[in-house]
């Protein structure tokens, strides 16, 4: 996650996200946030979620993400990236 301003506290903030790319059993998700009402970016970044069994092992979940804008492709390749780190 890269944290670009301070919040101030009381300060209202907007949560976006979208799943960017899809491994067998993770889904990376792209998460920004913005001030509510200037829309200014404070925080943005990748999360990935593993997909697990009632005994926590990775499971396959069977999802396939399409990127379909020029900046789905560009956050599906970050996040692929990331993922071979």
């Amino acid at each position: 996650m890269n944290f670009l301003k301070p919040v101030k506290p009381g300060q209202i903030v907007k949560f976006s996200s979208k799943i960017v790319h899809a491994g067998r059993t993770s889904l990376v998700a792209y998460i920004k946030v913005t001030t509510g009402v200037e829309n200014i970016s404070v925080v943005n970044g990748f999360i990935t979620f593993i997909h697990v069994d009632e005994e926590t092992e990775s499971l396959p979940h069977g999802i396939v993400i399409e990127p379909v804008t020029e900046e789905d492709h560009l956050l599906n390749e970050q996040a692929a990236i990331l993922k071979r780190k």
